[in-house]
């Protein structure tokens, strides 16, 4: 029955409430009832429709650790409660709705599982932090040492005992500036330690220009949240020092042309050095140079290294004596010689720098004497050749002795007077000869011309790296050539050997060839190893190191090459071996200590069903 007997007992002409039984509900909840004389009731509107009441889930059914197979339960109805999935302990309890409630007692004891599978982990996640997590339970994931992440990673435990999945966005940290640790930032240390994140290596060594002490240093990028020294880095061997680097001594390239000196010898790469004009000579400032990388001494700024000339302006060599050194240059020979009517021995004289800084004829060896000469001549023949006509230019082109190699300029004389005939500027006597003295005789020279030769030339000599030239010997008046004749070397495309022109001041006028060095090759010897520091090296550079590429670790010494002549490198590899890995793959103990390039393979426990998994030891020393 469904409705309440309550009006049984009802006295006639009086009213009672219809209401539905226990474990059942109508709306509305109740309807009024009259008892007649005849001994029935009479409705005063219709009589309750009663259905089942619902039993709701409500209180502990609703904990985490309970499953229930009571939901959508009404009156009568029986069903039964038991620990919810990832949780374990008391057996299945048994329950029936009651007037809206369950009846029996909940499970009195369900204990949270660990998570088993699917712990996150391998790669460059670390989730020790996980072990011991139960279901419902979340857990920090971090990093493996060297990788950060820029959000807080987490994992949850999932009913099922495997751990939600975790995205891997770790990245590697990165070193500092090696050239703030220690001596790597002085000139000459130079590496390839630009850019490294963790587990990378490098090595630092001499940069050109530089000789090393020693062996490179090879260092791994170690910069963790543990470590932040050096910028991150730490020597394979030994402690973080810088090579000991000493500046190369510049070869070519040193200044030498006339009258110059220089304080260039003995310089090292980066040391100036200057240049200044030797007394007798006259710069307009002293000119800065400096020994480049390549080993050549090279001009700095725009200063011109042409020495000015000091000259004798007066000829003077004594009494009753006459001299051709009248603007004479310094450092240039002269002659001097009895006047007329004067006898004596011609004498060599040079215009030199005097102690007052004055420039004046010198002997190179016996000064000029004259004695008056004992004429048996008569005095009427004096006289006419005196009066005689005055010798001049024609006079010296009639003699012969307006050629190149010759100066007559001291034979514009009056009849009766006498004259030198020297080597002009730019030639000298052949070996034993001297100058030679002409009479004028009434517009005629007389005399017997010196022998005189080219002089070789020997300053401003074509120079520089990988510079050959056939100067040596040249003379006034004739020309070499120099060019790229070093092996190893060559002319840039579309230039020619340069031309180099003696000039009878003793320098080669003439432009140094620019030789371009032999460019190597790319080095090629295979992924195991690191050639980036011999990129773009050419014949003359100092050698050039090579290391373990990325996942191999450097056993012994960087192998040393050095680019030829040839373009090719001559060298050996050095010796590496395969790192191992970081971290691990969860639950697959033949992951571990993998080296580079090894794999494991990663399958089902026994009763579980899947695809097996192939794991590889990358060269970035995780394993994915």
């Amino acid at each position: 029955m469904t409705i309440q007997p309550a009006c049984l007992k009802t006295t006639v002409n009086a009213f009672c409430n219809l209401r539905c039984d226990v474990g059942f509900e109508s709306s509305p909840p109740s309807t009024a009832v009259l008892c007649l004389a005849s001994g029935s009731f009479e409705a005063l509107a219709a009589a309750p429709v009663c259905l089942p009441k619902k039993c709701p889930l409500r209180g502990a059914f609703l904990a985490a650790h309970v499953a229930t197979s009571c939901e959508d339960k009404v009156e009568g109805d029986t069903c039964s409660s038991f620990c919810a999935e990832g949780f374990s302990g008391s057996e299945v309890q048994p329950h029936s709705c009651s007037d809206g409630n369950f009846t029996g007692s909940l499970p009195a004891s369900c204990v949270a599982v660990n998570c088993t599978t699917n712990t996150p982990g391998g790669g460059s996640l670390d989730g020790s932090a996980c072990s011991g997590t139960t279901t419902a339970g979340s857990c920090n994931v971090s990093c493996i040492r060297g990788y950060k992440s820029q959000t807080q990673l987490r994992s949850t435990c999932l009913a099922t005992g495997s751990f939600s999945q975790v995205t891997d966005d770790c990245s590697a940290e990165q070193c500092g500036s090696l050239a703030s640790v220690g001596d790597f930032g002085k000139l000459g240390v130079t590496s390839t330690c630009r850019n490294m994140r963790f587990g990378q290596a490098c090595l630092a060594y001499c940069d050109r220009g530089f000789t090393m002490t020693g062996a490179p240093k090879n260092l791994l990028c170690d910069y963790a949240s543990d470590y932040t020294t050096n910028s991150g880095f730490k020597a394979n061997t030994g402690s973080v020092v810088a090579p000991v680097c000493v500046g190369s001594a510049c070869t070519v390239g040193f200044p030498s042309a006339r009258g110059l000196q220089h304080t260039c010898s003995g310089i090292t790469t980066g040391q100036q050095c200057e240049g200044t004009a030797l007394p007798g000579y006259f710069l307009p400032a002293p000119i800065k140079y400096m020994c480049a990388a390549s080993g050549q001494v090279t001009k700095v700024g725009q200063g011109s290294a042409n020495t000015n000339r000091a000259s004798c302006q007066d000829g003077s060599v004594g009494t009753n004596a006459a001299s051709t050194c009248q603007r004479k240059f310094v450092e240039e020979t002269c002659w001097a010689y009895c006047s007329a009517g004067f006898t004596g021995a011609l004498q060599e004289y040079v215009c030199a720098v005097q102690s007052n800084g004055q420039f004046a004829p010198e002997p190179v060896g016996t000064a000029v004497s004259c004695a008056r000469r004992l004429s048996a001549e008569p005095e009427v023949e004096v006289e006419r050749r005196l009066a005689g006509a005055v010798c001049g230019s024609a006079s010296i082109s009639t003699a012969g002795l307006d050629i190149l190699s010759l100066n007559a300029s001291s034979c514009d004389v009056a009849s009766g007077e006498v004259c030198i005939a020297e080597c002009a500027t730019g030639y000298s006597l052949v070996a034993g000869g001297k100058a030679t003295m002409y009479d004028c005789n009434n517009g005629a020279l007389s005399g017997t011309k010196p022998n005189c030769a080219p002089t070789a030339c020997n300053y401003s000599l074509p120079t520089g790296l990988g510079v050959t030239h056939n100067c040596t010997g040249v003379a006034t008046g004739s020309s070499c050539t120099a060019q790229c004749g070093v092996p190893g070397y060559s002319l840039p495309q579309g230039a020619a050997p340069q031309a180099f022109q003696c000039t009878a001041s003793g320098d080669f006028e003439g432009t140094d060839p620019t030789c371009a060095p032999k460019n190597c090759t790319a080095l090629t010897l295979g992924t195991v190893f690191d050639t980036s520091g011999c990129l773009e090296r050419s014949f003359g550079d100092p050698a050039c190191f090579v290391i373990c590429g990325e996942g191999y670790e450097l056993v012994g010494s960087a192998g040393s090459y050095q680019c030829l002549a040839d373009g090719s490198f001559s060298g050996s590899e050095p010796q590496c071996a395969s790192k191992t890995c970081a971290g691990s793959v969860p639950g697959a103990p033949t992951c571990s200590n993998l080296g580079t390039g090894e794999t494991c393979n990663v399958s089902c426990a026994a009763g579980y069903s899947g695809t097996p998994s192939v794991y590889t030891c990358g060269t970035n020393g995780l394993i994915a």
